[in-house]
């Protein structure tokens, strides 16, 4: 999609704060006759450099992920030693037998030394008969 029909977008840059769209992912949900549509980009300080990740929801909550952080390294940890190869942050949504949307940004990474590797955003919304849709998979490279 073009900038002009995205439903929710990036803000701007300031003169305190860079700003870096990194992708955008939507998806019709006939159930409630509504779009999931979400903004993802890296917020940058100009004063230190020190960044973190944000999206933005259409519909639901968004999220950010902040590399700096001591609870996001944990997290990566506790993931790792769990055999896990990604952890899921931020607003999410799991599919249930009685509702199949899902809502989920993946961050990956290496298992041992816990560098994030790259995100993916996965998207499911529903027909009108309440079916899921064909899943919506945003990928983006990690940004450094």
């Amino acid at each position: 999609m073009t900038p002009e029909k995205q439903i929710v977008s990036a803000p701007e840059s300031t003169s305190t704060t860079e700003i870096e769209p990194l992708g955008y992912l939507a998806s019709y949900d006939a159930v409630i006759d509504r779009d999931y549509a979400y903004a993802f980009w890296k917020e940058t300080k100009t004063s230190d450099g020190s960044f973190t990740i944000r999206f933005k929801g259409a519909c639901t909550g968004g999220g950010k992920l902040d590399p700096g952080h001591p609870s996001f390294r944990s997290n990566l940890a506790a993931a790792a030693r769990n055999g896990e190869e990604h952890v899921v942050l931020g607003f999410s949504m799991k599919p249930s037998e009685s509702d199949p949307r899902q809502v989920e940004l993946r961050t990956f990474f290496d298992t041992k030394t816990l560098a994030p590797q790259h995100m993916e955003a996965h998207l499911v919304t529903r027909y009108a008969d309440g079916s899921p849709t064909e899943p919506q998979v945003l990928r983006m490279d990690w940004p450094g």
